[in-house]
């Protein structure tokens, strides 16, 4: 690939072609878990800063982080009264983005009709607040992947930074190949998520192991694109792990056995890096307390988290604690 083709592929700003892409489809933009009161957090998301706020009525709201009076940062605002207060001079905004107040100003005064800052619009599925950050007028139904469709207790979500851009990490998470190498003493040993679970053909194990040079097939669906990868299970039978990519950049992995399902996105905070999103589920009932404890212990497609960040405990910096 040349770096022009690269650079249109991974450059997400406003007015890049990608960064249009990705602003006409719902986006996964944080954890209802994250957003439990009217406290602000910051989400940027496609290189634009961001916050996420509820009003007084339990409303979640996607926000521009910069007041636009002096560019102050409204995650340091008050929430209160339908609507969030910049720290600095007041000037009141409510989740649709109008200006309701401006102390400063006379009484009487209209200069608030004036102003607006960017606000986008939310739904709330799966235990996700998605937002839409395209043109009103092409704005899509709300997503409707399977997980997002289901009650919170079937399934488990995480989200974290990765410092790749989000076509790296998106190749690997649709690459069946390096699962011989990479995650051999890891994902699938993983007793509770991994293929060396409750209810899978122990072979598979020794499949992976053994053939290191899957071989790909694809086939175009109205659901996604399906890829295939086939490796030897023995003379006259194939073993097949299924991934199904559907754009932007979501993925789900087939199950084996009586594991959970398997589901992914890679959503750009920046050029640079991205939110790498982790999701496990049942469809027809709910995660026990051992495989939620798992999970949030690193388990399967989750890390651990140091408390309060959004980072893996094991990571980059500290050579993801290997020895």
């Amino acid at each position: 690939m040349r770096q022009t083709q690269n650079e249109r592929l991974t450059r997400t700003d406003p007015g890049t072609p990608m960064g249009d892409l990705f602003r006409r489809y719902w986006l996964p933009a944080l954890t209802l878990a994250e957003l439990p009161d009217a406290d602000p957090v910051r989400v940027p998301l496609l290189g634009e800063k961001l916050i996420a706020i509820r009003d007084s009525s339990g409303r979640a709201a996607i926000l521009q982080e910069a007041c636009p009076h002096r560019q102050a940062s409204l995650y340091f605002g008050l929430c209160a009264d339908g609507g969030i207060r910049c720290p600095y001079h007041g000037w009141k905004f409510d989740t649709d983005g109008n200006c309701l107040d401006i102390p400063g100003e006379p009484d009487g005064s209209t200069f608030h009709e004036q102003i607006r800052i960017t606000a986008y619009p939310t739904v709330q599925r799966g235990g996700v607040i998605w937002v839409y950050m395209g043109p009103p007028d092409q704005q899509p139904e709300p997503p409707a992947f399977e997980w997002a469709t289901l009650p919170v207790e079937n399934l488990f979500v995480t989200r974290r930074i990765q410092d790749c851009n989000y076509l790296q990490t998106m190749e690997g998470g649709l690459d069946s190949s390096h699962l011989s190498w990479l995650h051999g003493g890891t994902i699938l040993t993983d007793t509770v998520l991994g293929i060396g679970g409750p209810g899978t053909d122990s072979r598979i194990l020794d499949i992976i192991a053994t053939d290191r040079k899957p071989v790909y097939e694809t086939l175009n669906t109205a659901g996604g694109l399906l890829l295939g990868a086939r490796r030897n299970a023995d003379e006259t039978n194939y073993y097949w792990r299924i991934t199904q990519f559907i754009a932007p950049c979501f993925n789900i992995i087939a199950p084996t056995g009586d594991l959970t399902l398997n589901a992914q996105a890679w959503v750009p905070l920046d050029d640079q890096r991205c939110w790498s999103w982790a999701v496990n589920y049942y469809v027809d009932k709910p995660l026990s307390a051992a495989e939620r404890d798992a999970m949030r212990k690193g388990g399967g497609l989750h890390v651990e988290f140091v408390p309060g960040t959004h980072q893996g405990v094991a990571n980059h910096d500290n050579d993801y604690l290997l020895d």
